[in-house]
């Protein structure tokens, strides 16, 4: 069964019952990266917890910390999933990857510490 569920003030609340979400364990977010990707919860392994932005998640500052996955796809899929929220907030493919390295990244230097470093 699917809730409505709503941010309210940084919180997920669910519409139905008023119910504040708990972050998710590492294990719900696997399960909910496969329900995503719509493969075996076997196939979705886990990364490491992202709590500093990198490369792939500049956009997602105020996301932090994610959960990072990698599926045994042929894409080379990898994800990360926000454990407040259960949202899966980055999804990029081996392709997506190269295509930003050959393109994108060092068009707009577009490097993670120089945008960590408004500054500079």
């Amino acid at each position: 069964m699917n809730r409505a569920a709503y941010r309210v003030a940084g919180t997920t609340v669910f519409a139905d019952s008023g119910e504040v979400m708990n972050e998710v364990s590492i294990d719900q977010a696997r399960t909910i990266a496969g329900q995503f990707m719509q493969v075996r919860t076997q196939d979705v392994n886990f990364v490491r917890t992202v709590d500093r932005i990198d490369q792939w998640t500049l956009g997602q500052r105020g996301a932090l910390p994610l959960h990072k996955f990698r599926v045994a796809d042929e894409a080379g899929t990898e994800l990360n999933v926000q454990p407040r929220s259960a949202d899966v907030a980055v999804m990029t493919t081996r392709k997506s990857r190269a295509l930003a390295w050959a393109g994108v990244i060092p068009h707009f230097l577009y490097f993670a510490a120089i945008r960590q470093n408004q500054p500079l």
